[in-house]
């Protein structure tokens, strides 16, 4: 049976978590014990992703800066067909956002987790729309990923609250005919 994850393809950084008997795995950067940067930067043809590309990034100069992209979640969906890195049309932006996917799957397989990331349920931001979503789906499959489905930013996190609190006793429920506004501050989003 596969384990269905959570993934936050985030604008600045992503994270990858499960439930495993109960307990929350957040996978995060081993390094830095913090989300991974959700970053893409050549070097010649050299592809690096994530906390070597953050990295890079900071120490490029001016003349590598037209080989980074710090945010490839904001390519997809773009009514033309952007290749966000000036001059090279064989990184389209699809690619790039399954080469940061596909770095969490790495991340994911080199740990003593007991589970693949085959199959997870992404969160987006509500401004997601189905060109969009598509071309996400297009890099997770690029990247091993089958997009189980879709869940708005906000959503997943009223769920998370609502988790947190049904140990105290307060459930949904109690909400029942009640509007609830939620923020959702993300690196390159507010979502309510």
């Amino acid at each position: 049976m596969d384990i269905i994850f959570g993934l936050d393809f985030g604008t600045t950084n992503s994270l990858v978590s499960l439930i495993d008997r109960g307990t929350l795995l957040s996978l995060v950067n081993q390094e830095t014990e913090a989300p991974h940067p959700s970053m893409f930067i050549l070097q010649g043809e050299e592809v690096k992703v994530g906390q070597s590309a953050k990295e890079l990034a900071n120490d490029a100069d001016e003349h590598a800066a037209g080989d980074v992209v710090r945010s490839p979640k904001i390519y997809l969906g773009d009514d033309d067909n952007q290749f966000p890195i000036p001059g090279r049309k064989d990184y389209h932006r699809v690619d790039i956002s399954s080469a940061v996917l596909a770095h969490l799957v790495r991340d994911a397989e080199a740990r003593s987790v007991p589970f693949f990331l085959k199959k997870a349920v992404f969160t987006v931001p509500v401004s997601f729309d189905g060109k969009t979503r598509q071309e996400l789906r297009q890099a997770a499959t690029k990247a091993g990923i089958d997009v189980c489905f879709f869940v708005h930013e906000p959503l997943a996190a009223l769920y998370g609250y609502f988790k947190e609190q049904s140990e105290s006793g307060e459930g949904i429920e109690d909400y029942d005919g009640s509007y609830v506004l939620v923020f959702d501050w993300g690196g390159g989003t507010l979502d309510l």
